[in-house]
């Protein structure tokens, strides 16, 4: 009997997966996770979850600003004042996601880089990212980011009537008081300031 056309056995050509068509390469360093049984369908499924949103997703840096990046960060259980979580707290009580923590608003919102030490009494500092809202109405006492002069600003909004004044948090720098002779726009109030220690 001539099995020469019998299409078994041998290995076919083109059968498998393409070569470089994973997103792994040859290079990749991997590693071995052991889970309890009972967990592995989970552990599957969020995998696959993971890599469908990878896919769908564009890379952050082609994001717009109004569209942060969703990320949920754990949140220990355990309460601090100045000292150390208990080692025994090895759990979580909640996820937060930063985005939507510091920004109300996301069509509304932008980052700007603080220069200068102007609102150092505020707790902002050169280097620091200030998080503004466009929409938000200023008050009385609110931090703001404005353009006077056509130069951009940030410091406490004083309101007394019809007259403005933006105030520093820094006895060395000067209130700005405009007058009918200056520009003045509020851009927007700083609603959370960030910073790196």
């Amino acid at each position: 009997m001539n099995n020469s056309h019998s299409g078994h056995g041998g290995p076919r050509q083109g059968a498998g997966r393409r070569k470089g068509s994973s997103r792994f390469s040859s290079t990749t360093p991997m590693t071995q996770l052991r889970i309890p049984a009972c967990d592995k369908a989970a552990v599957i499924d969020f995998v696959h979850q993971r890599e469908a949103a990878r896919r769908q997703s564009p890379p952050e840096t082609s994001r717009p600003a109004g569209n942060p990046l969703a990320h949920a960060t754990p949140i220990a259980s355990s309460h601090i004042a100045a000292g150390f979580p208990s080692p025994a707290d090895d759990y979580t009580e909640d996820s937060l996601d930063l985005n939507r923590y510091l920004i109300e608003d996301a069509a509304a919102t932008f980052m700007v880089r603080v220069t200068g030490q102007s609102m150092i009494n505020a707790g902002i500092a050169e280097g620091d990212l200030l998080v503004v809202n466009r929409a938000k109405r200023a008050k009385n006492g609110d931090i703001v980011v404005a353009q006077f002069n056509n130069e951009f600003t940030v410091k406490r909004l004083h309101k007394t009537g019809q007259n403005l004044a933006l105030l520093p948090e820094n006895p060395d720098y000067p209130t700005l008081q405009p007058d009918k002779l200056d520009e003045l726009s509020i851009w927007g109030v700083v609603t959370a300031c960030i910073k790196k220690f």
